[in-house]
Formats: C-alpha cells, sequence, structure tokens
C-alpha cells in the first residue's frame, strides 16, 4: 500500500541524502519558483539561484526540531516566504548590476 508522506517527513528523507524526496520538495516548490523566475525576466541564472535556495533550505536551514507547526500548510508556507525574500535579494542585486552598467556606458 502507497502511504503519502508530509513535506515534514520528505525534509527528514532528503537531510539524509534521498533524491526522490528532494526531487518531491521542488516538485512542490516548483510553481513558486517558476513564478519568481518570471517576474525575473526569465532570468536563468536566477531561476537556479532560487532551486539552490530550496536545496539549501531542505540541508542547512531547516531545524525540524525547531518548529511548532509542521503541517504540510506550514511547510508550504515556510518555503514561499523564504523564496520570496531571496527573489527580493535577487531583485536588488539585478538593479543595482543594470544600474552600474548604465552609469558605465555613460561614462
Amino acid at each position: 500500500m502507497f502511504v503519502m508522506k508530509n513535506i515534514a517527513e520528505k525534509i527528514r528523507l532528503a537531510k539524509t541524502g534521498n533524491e526522490e524526496a528532494m526531487m518531491e520538495i521542488l516538485d512542490i516548490c516548483n510553481h513558486m519558483i517558476r513564478k519568481y523566475t518570471r517576474l525575473l525576466n526569465y532570468d536563468e541564472d536566477c531561476k537556479s539561484e532560487l532551486v539552490l535556495k530550496v536545496i539549501s533550505l531542505v540541508k542547512e536551514e531547516i531545524n525540524l526540531d525547531k518548529i511548532a507547526n509542521t503541517s504540510d500548510g506550514a511547510m508550504i508556507n515556510y518555503f514561499s516566504i523564504a523564496l520570496r525574500n531571496h527573489y527580493i535579494a535577487l531583485s536588488v542585486s539585478k538593479c543595482r548590476i543594470r544600474d552600474n552598467e548604465v552609469a558605465y556606458e555613460q561614462e
């Protein structure tokens, strides 16, 4: 019988190196990654940065023992907020690069 694992269980498995669990987490976050990639003008480097952020969250940043609510909704919200914050950082970074390029071209 196939038993559906919740996101917290998938995170636990992914932390131990289970690639299938990591792929399932990336699939869950895929719509958020696509949304922010679109907002960043479909920049493939930014898409890679967002994927790496999800992997980093799972492998290093999320400590399930310190999270009070590990329901699927709470975990998706956690990923959503983290990806939104990373999107903002990437957007600011892209603006700085663009501003520096414009200043360089004007000189």
